[in-house]
């Protein structure tokens, strides 16, 4: 965001999900935009609870949609998806993190895996409810949402690479956890302007 500030223009209005404290802190920063924090249990910095398969605000609330590991815990992460779709201005973006193991073709996403024991066995954690593949950006784009990848690498110097823990030894597990994955209404309605225009 502090080298994309078109992310977060000034009057912007935030929706933070499962807000980690670093970001919080920097977003806190910024006295001239309107963030609400979100998540399903009461913690410390969240606003609200609810659950992201149905956000308590009207259609067009949100400039930007902050997301960062929670799509492998929902339980339908394309419905979730079209959630943000919702409240999301239409110029607006959603930045979401998820795992990803870049080995895994297709997303491995099975509900009747239940129990801890066999979903840290299959997902890799406990608390996982799917595992995603390389598929993320089509499967997240079944949401209406124009899906971009934005790899760690082309964000962060080697230096920060190794401050933040991006390029770690998960990497050599095929595992990805670093990349942004922007989504946005901003191209679609670009669009329907210019076929409005040619008509």
């Amino acid at each position: 965001m502090s080298k994309h500030p078109e992310t977060l223009p000034p009057g912007a209005r935030v929706l933070h999900l499962a807000p980690e404290p670093a970001i919080h802190r920097w977003v806190s920063r910024r006295s001239d935009i309107t963030r609400t924090t979100a998540d399903l249990q009461a913690r410390p910095l969240v606003d609200m609870q609810f659950d992201a398969h149905e956000i308590p605000f009207p259609d067009d609330s949100f400039d930007l949609v902050l997301c960062s590991h929670v799509l492998e815990h929902v339980r339908d992460d394309v419905a979730v998806m079209r959630e943000f779709g919702r409240v999301l201005r239409p110029t607006g973006r959603a930045l979401i993190q998820v795992p990803v193991r870049w080995t895994l073709e297709v997303t491995d996403d099975d509900p009747s895996v239940v129990s801890p024991a066999d979903r840290l066995a299959r997902f890799g954690q406990h608390d996982h409810v799917r595992r995603h593949g390389r598929d993320v950006c089509d499967r997240l784009a079944r949401s209406g949402l124009t899906v971009e990848r934005i790899r760690y690498e082309d964000l962060a110097t080697e230096a920060e690479c190794q401050r933040f823990i991006l390029a770690d030894a998960s990497e050599v597990r095929g595992m990805r956890s670093g990349d942004v994955y922007c989504c946005c209404r901003l191209r679609q309605a670009n669009a329907d302007e210019e076929r409005q225009a040619q008509t």
